[in-house]
């Protein structure tokens, strides 16, 4: 553990409430005390927060999308996630509040040895890797064919997600490929490719690494909002728009052929 990156979270950090709680639980597992080497397993952190696993892993994700942690999917022991926590650099001048325990004999003075650093200061935040390792996965698609979803197999609807997304989030041809599963599974699930693209997009600020926020939302997707039945085939004898017609008492009134409501009935 390191108390270092503990105290920082305590300090400095401005997440509260769940997201707080997951931080200080990763930030109890940091093997360094630059945020480095921590590899909790999610059934550890919802433990030591006290959420629930789904609840776990939909903070984790806010906490990568926000730049508060980043996260290396299956790269710790075991296949574990590896993260940091983003803090900042330890600094030696006489300004910083640098609390350090005293590990040197008390009745001999000073010996000159140092302790734990608990406090940090001066924000020298790491920068993310451009390209981050793919996720393990347990059998390659290319070796089992019933694995691959649609859009792997070329259906175009996921650089169809791509193109909507525009040029606010720059992907390079490798980050598309590594995102195009992801899509692929959640178009099958039932959301059309505009949509998908305006759920992605829903928030720009901030976002310093465009394929990890994507992959991030892309994980905690809701349900595909539903789809409005199709209206039938305009009959030509009532208004075009608005699908009604005039009674013979001059009230509009819904066209029993082809208003969505009344289609194949009697009108009103």
């Amino acid at each position: 553990m390191s108390i270092a990156v503990m105290n920082w979270v305590w300090a400095h950090s401005p997440t509260s409430g769940n997201h707080r709680l997951v931080l200080l639980a990763i930030a109890d597992a940091c093997s360094h005390d630059n945020g480095t080497g921590a590899w909790p397993a999610v059934d550890t952190i919802r433990r030591k927060a006290r959420i629930t696993d789904r609840t776990a892993r939909r903070v984790i994700a806010d906490l990568e999308r926000d730049g508060h942690l980043i996260v290396h999917r299956g790269q710790g022991p075991h296949r574990t996630n590896l993260y940091t926590v983003v803090i900042h650099n330890p600094c030696q001048c006489d300004s910083c509040q640098s609390v350090r325990g005293d590990t040197g004999d008390r009745g001999r003075g000073d010996t000159g040895d140092r302790g734990v650093l608990t406090q940090l200061c001066h924000p020298i935040h790491p920068e993310p890797p451009l390209e981050p390792p793919p996720p393990a996965r347990t059998r390659d698609p290319v070796d089992n064919p019933s694995a691959r979803s649609p859009v792997e197999d070329g259906g175009g609807e996921a650089e169809e997600v791509f193109t909507a997304l525009g040029e606010a989030w720059p992907l390079s041809a490798s980050q598309r490929a590594r995102l195009t599963p992801a899509i692929g599974a959640a178009l099958a699930t039932g959301w059309r490719p505009r949509d998908l693209a305006t759920h992605l997009d829903g928030n720009t600020t901030g976002v310093r690494n465009p394929y990890a926020v994507l992959r991030a939302r892309l994980a905690d997707l809701p349900d595909p909002p539903p789809v409005a039945p199709p209206r039938p085939p305009w009959c030509g004898h009532c208004h075009p728009d608005t699908r009604h017609i005039e009674n013979r008492d001059g009230r509009p009134a819904r066209c029993p052929a082809c208003h969505p409501l009344t289609a194949g009935g009697e009108a009103e």
